[in-house]
């Protein structure tokens, strides 16, 4: 148990940071959408 309380934490960030990349993408393609809906 030892062990695999160890990669516990790293999967953990490692979703974390994949939310936060893929957060961020869906954030830029809204403000994408949302500049060319103010542009025309």
């Amino acid at each position: 148990m030892k062990t695999s309380n160890r990669y516990i934490p790293r999967i953990a960030a490692t979703a974390v940071l994949i939310l936060g990349v893929s957060a961020v993408a869906l954030a830029a393609n809204a403000m994408g959408r949302v500049r060319q809906c103010i542009r025309a």
